[in-house]
């Protein structure tokens, strides 16, 4: 007889059969040992069961340490980027604020340079005033004129006899030819002195225009207003004049005026010549001139271009122009085309430049719309 199952065999011993002697069990032999065979199969499930569920235990248990794992390097990980984000942040409003910083300082450095050239301009024009006034005085100190003091002195003295005088005597028959003469000088006299006189006027109200553009220039920014293209282009070329023989063309096509911050747009344009008149100054030949020129784009945008014929632009710096700090200037800072360039941006325009190399000149282009949208944290003056 095959074994039977433990628990089967208490069972059958409960209800009070011996396996050993009863007969009844020989009877019931088969049945039991199916059963117990049953049993057998039912532990092994159990078995098979309790297995699996101490394996699945086992691997919960793992799964769960892995998630809390997981969910340990995720807060690690939120944290450090939530540090990394503050720490973004706080670099970039530093860098904002350098950037407002360096801004400034390119103003204030594009103003003293531009303050530079005004004093260099006034002190050229202050030379031209000091040398008519010499020439006037001089002309003054030695003129003929003096001698109508002895003429006068010979009238007076034969003012009861003076027909006779001028008629009989031979000093006084010279008189009229005298006077005559005497006439004629003082008509050239007096074209030179008011010449030179003229020349003092223009050379005064050139120093007036001057000073007031340069104090114009100095005024906050962020104001818009309608501007005269044209007029600005002027300004910026008074302002600029560096006094070199350089020829000045101006090919201004008429332009709508335009809503936009006139003293940004004034900066720009200053700068712009002022490096042509710097880049002229680097080449030899004798025909040196920077073009002015305007173009209407269409009903909502115009081009402003100043273009020369200086040194010219290699071609390794063209991607680098308008880069902060980039200059090929000596005593350059390399702020100056940066900030125009982020000044013509603030205006809703855009600049470029183009040259065909060296000693070829070099043409920049600013684009702007008629009326300048993008201005931020500015007013609006109606004129």
């Amino acid at each position: 007889m095959n074994e039977i199952h433990p628990l089967l065999l208490r069972q059958i011993k409960r209800v009070g059969i011996d396996m050993e002697k009863d007969s009844i069990a020989s009877t019931f032999l088969e049945l039991f040992g199916k059963i117990s065979k049953a049993y057998t199969e039912s532990d092994q499930e159990r078995y098979t069961i309790e297995r699996s569920m101490e394996i699945s235990s086992k691997e919960m248990m793992e799964l769960r340490q892995k998630i809390q794992h997981e969910k340990n390097v995720l807060i690690t990980v939120n944290h450090d980027l939530t540090r990394e984000i503050e720490e973004r942040k706080k670099a970039e409003s530093k860098n904002l604020e350098l950037t407002k910083k360096l801004m400034i300082a390119s103003r204030q450095a594009g103003m003293a340079d531009t303050a530079t050239s005004v004093l260099h301009n006034i002190g050229n024009v202050l030379n031209s005033i000091n040398t008519s006034s010499f020439i006037v005085c001089e002309m003054i100190t030695y003129s003929k004129m003096s001698n109508l003091e002895d003429v006068k002195k010979l009238i007076l003295s034969h003012q009861k006899n003076l027909a006779e005088f001028i008629t009989q005597d031979p000093k006084g028959k010279h008189l009229p030819n005298y006077l005559l003469k005497l006439s004629d000088l003082w008509t050239e006299e007096k074209s030179k002195m008011t010449k030179e006189l003229i020349s003092l006027q223009n050379n005064i109200h050139l120093i007036k225009e001057t000073i007031t553009k340069q104090n114009f220039l100095s005024k906050a920014m962020g104001v818009t207003e309608k501007v005269d293209i044209k007029q600005v282009i002027e300004d910026a070329l008074l302002l600029a004049k560096g006094g070199e023989k350089v020829r000045i063309i101006k090919e201004l096509a008429p332009v709508n005026k335009t809503i936009t911050d006139r003293v940004k747009l004034l900066q720009v344009l200053l700068n712009l010549i002022k490096n042509s008149f710097e880049s002229l100054r680097e080449v030899k030949h004798d025909d040196k001139w920077i073009k002015l020129r305007t173009l209407e784009n269409d009903p909502s945008s115009f081009t402003i271009q100043v273009i020369d014929n200086g040194v010219g632009i290699l071609m390794e710096n063209f991607n680098k122009i308008f880069t902060f700090g980039f200059t090929t200037k000596k005593e350059g800072h390399g702020f100056g085309l940066h900030s125009s360039a982020n000044a013509i941006h603030e205006l809703g325009g855009k600049m470029s430049v183009d040259s065909k190399g060296p000693n070829e000149g070099a043409t920049f282009t600013i684009t702007l719309p008629y009326h300048s949208s993008k201005i931020k944290g500015g007013c609006h003056v109606q004129r």
